[in-house]
């Protein structure tokens, strides 16, 4: 007799929890992506710094990507001479 009520209330909470994930799924609105028709324009810039290098010399290069949308990624790297 007591399993038999446990199997009830365990069946019980468990629809319960079933009906409240539905409703939640249905009354959350979606997300709607944008979709951008116009191009971005995108610039694209290197630095080396020293300017000549010469052999065996350390050297910085800085590598710069615009997107008119005002993103900017900045990438420096610095290689060592052999």
């Amino acid at each position: 007799m007591q399993i038999l009520r446990n199997k009830t209330k365990t069946a019980t909470i468990v629809m319960v929890i079933m009906l409240v994930m539905t409703a939640l799924i249905v009354i959350v609105p979606t997300i709607n992506a944008v979709d951008i028709d116009e191009e971005i324009d995108t610039y694209a810039y290197i630095s080396v710094v020293p300017n000549p290098i010469g052999v065996s010399q350390e050297v910085t290069v800085t590598m710069l990507l615009i997107r008119c949308h005002h993103v900017t990624y900045l990438v420096e790297m610095t290689l060592l001479g052999i």
